[in-house]
């Protein structure tokens, strides 16, 4: 068995309701308003450990010029079961800073690349950080079969959630991945901003545009990282990074004087977290940097902005050097030069690694000719080794990849943080939740997750049809012939449920819902994907807005369906803090007051009435399974809890709502006794 794992590994190396009292919260109402498994055992890697030197200066000392400037190259791994022939030389010859694996199309083959790039790379005595950004990593296989690995909630979904424990459990299942799959490195979290509307399209892996969520969401990723031993790469400073029109460069117009408030504080409080790697990308700033140069490129965002008024210490991350924004008007291996002076200290490549080494020949020469101060270097890769000798152990062991992607209670963290960012666009009439007496027949059709989404809903409506749109995930328009077809051969429905997403023209969509229109009595939009078109399908009765790409839609559709059938999470209305009443009257505390149903929020703002936080809700009551409110002393454990404060004063009011997932969220009010 030894003899054969040598053999093996050398071959690897040679190839590659109505109330009787007003409501407390509407005084002036009588009622509240009516709201695969891998083909080889893919074992658990090993954590990585620190460089085996006595300091990061004498590794330095050790090195020769070439292996210290590669040790400023984050390179991108193509090969998708062994690195290429010229990756492995690059790895066992120069030795790079990080290797970045994108593309893979199995746990276990993800297992033996990042093993046999640890392997690779161990002759230089400095392990390579080996990272990922594992929604990328995840989307499919490269062939276009379909992805075995985990269908992993967007980014987006976090923040339209907005709730810190789905987002701490969701970094943990990320994180947990990570290190199973032999990862030390994520690249992330993204902390560019959603660009406002008109600014361009954003997408569904960015945390939303809300700053103050934004940087309190990337700290709790990183703590969940940082505990599986995985370090995060934030990204996109200075922001801006998806102000992107069609495949134009991206551009950051915030004026300096916001930006402090805006598209900084994330990137402030990741450094003051203790972030070691900060990314810079190639977004145009013309408010910071006048000689029209990327981010990566210039000394005033790098050197002022970051080093000076963010007064960031640790490395820097530049990149991608080989993208369209570089390469397009200079050679990568000068303008990486540019990077290393304006104060990047690694470089970050998203093609082959022969760019790459060219690129270590040129910054070789340049400090041999002078061109490049040896010290900018050294100081460089100084950062860089202390930065990996500083990384923190795993606090726990590294679990099997393949026992862990088919775990049960995984799947139910994503179907859980899907369900909560459920968000109601966009009801006019009550329609929702659907009702078996009141709803049905009910039809199901549209672009993506039909069948998925008429699963869920058959057992408890009974009465469903479905005719999916079969063409318009291919060629991304909804075909006149595919509107009349659908519309002819269609019957009439109490309720039709048409599922959209971000990859059809919106122009075709709106055809769409308008001669749906006419088959159904209520017309309920599911949109998937970025929203940013979704608020055009206003001639549907209800818009429901979920954030996953669609390719893998089984947990968004059945989190979808709990939200239809009224059965969704609970979270808590636009309500102030606090409350003012008269000693002696008797008003009544209201679930119906207080519960937003669905829970989850606008995370983008997608016009001036559709802002970031906005959201529609509906009756809770099916929603709702325990409700509790708290009077000083006295509680009562029903939705309606009518209540007299008998003396002026200010008195605590805490409700708290359990959901049919056994779900609990509090909230306190303070009622002013006048």
């Amino acid at each position: 068995m030894q003899r054969f794992a040598v053999c093996w590994v050398a071959a690897v190396c040679a190839a590659v309701g109505a109330f009787a009292q007003p409501s407390a919260f509407h005084p002036e109402a009588e009622t509240p308003p009516t709201p695969a498994a891998p083909s080889a055992p893919p074992e658990a890697a090993s954590p990585v450990e620190a460089p085996k030197v006595d300091t990061p200066e004498a590794a330095l000392a050790a090195m020769p010029l070439p292996r210290r400037v590669a040790q400023l190259m984050m390179i991108s791994i193509q090969g998708t079961k062994n690195p290429l022939p010229e990756e492995q030389m690059f790895l066992k010859t120069l030795g790079p800073g990080a290797a970045l694996v994108r593309r893979a199309n199995k746990p276990g083959t993800v297992v033996a690349l990042t093993t046999q790039i640890r392997m690779l790379s161990s002759a230089g005595g400095v392990p390579p950080w080996i990272g990922t950004d594992l929604h990328e990593l995840a989307a499919g296989d490269p062939g276009g079969g379909a992805s075995p690995f985990l269908a992993l909630p967007s980014l987006l979904t976090l923040a339209a959630a907005n709730d810190d424990d789905t987002t701490r459990q969701i970094g943990t299942l990320l994180a947990t991945h990570l290190q199973a799959l032999g990862f030390d490195l994520w690249m992330g979290p993204p902390l560019s901003l959603a660009p406002g509307p008109d600014l361009g399209r954003g997408s569904v892996n960015c945390l939303g545009g809300d700053p103050a969520f934004v940087a309190r969401a990337a700290g709790i990723l990183m703590e969940c990282h940082r505990a599986r031993g995985v370090t995060c790469l934030p990204m996109g400073f200075p922001g801006g990074a998806l102000n992107r029109e069609n495949r134009g460069a991206a551009v950051l117009t915030t004026a300096p004087a916001l930006m402090d408030q805006q598209d900084l504080l994330p990137f402030r409080e990741a450094a003051a977290a203790g972030a070691p790697m900060i990314h810079v990308g190639n977004t145009y700033a013309p408010l910071l940097d006048t000689a029209g140069r990327p981010a990566s490129l210039s000394p005033a965002v790098i050197t002022g902005l970051l080093r000076g008024q963010l007064k960031y210490e640790g490395v820097v991350v530049a990149g991608p050097m080989d993208a369209p924004e570089i390469s397009s008007a200079t050679d990568p291996a000068e303008a990486s030069l540019d990077a290393l002076r304006a104060g990047a200290d690694m470089l970050l490549w998203q093609g082959p690694c022969g760019q790459p080494g060219r690129t270590v020949e040129r910054i070789v020469q340049a400090v041999t000719q002078g061109d490049l101060p040896a010290e900018v270097v050294d100081n460089a890769v100084l950062r860089v080794l202390r930065a990996k000798q500083a990384r923190q152990a795993p606090a726990e062991k590294a679990e099997n990849a393949e026992n862990l992607f088919r775990k049960n209670d995984l799947e139910e963290a994503v179907e859980r943080a899907e369900r909560r960012a459920i968000t109601l666009l966009h009801h006019t009439v009550p329609v929702l939740p659907l009702d078996k007496d009141r709803s049905t027949p009910v039809g199901v059709t549209g672009t993506v997750g039909t069948e998925e989404l008429w699963e869920a809903l058959q057992k408890p409506l009974k009465h469903v049809s479905m005719q999916p749109i079969t063409t318009a995930r291919h060629i991304g328009d909804i075909q006149r012939f595919e509107i009349e077809r659908l519309t002819r051969g269609m019957g009439q429905f109490r309720t039709l449920v048409c599922v959209l997403s971000d990859r059809e023209r919106v122009e075709t969509q709106i055809e769409l819902v308008r001669a749906l229109r006419t088959k159904a009595e209520r017309l309920v939009v599911v949109y998937l994907g970025w929203p940013g078109n979704a608020h055009r399908l206003a001639d549907a009765d209800a818009i429901l807005l979920a954030y996953g790409t669609g390719d893998r839609p089984g947990h968004a559709m059945n989190a979808v369906a709990d939200v239809l059938m009224g059965k969704g999470p609970v979270g808590f209305a636009d309500l102030p803090e606090t409350i003012t009443l008269k000693a002696g009257e008797a008003r009544t505390f209201s679930v119906a007051d207080v519960a937003q149903v669905p829970s989850g929020r606008l995370p983008v703002a997608l016009s001036e009435k559709l802002p970031a936080g906005k959201a529609a809700r509906f009756n809770p009551t099916g929603a709702v399974k325990k409700a509790e409110w708290t009077f000083g002393d006295k509680r009562v454990a029903k939705p309606d809890a009518p209540f007299t404060f008998d003396a002026p004063g200010t008195y605590p009011v805490t409700v708290t709502l359990t959901d049919q997932q056994g779900d609990s969220r509090t909230r306190t009010f303070q009622a002013v006794v006048e």
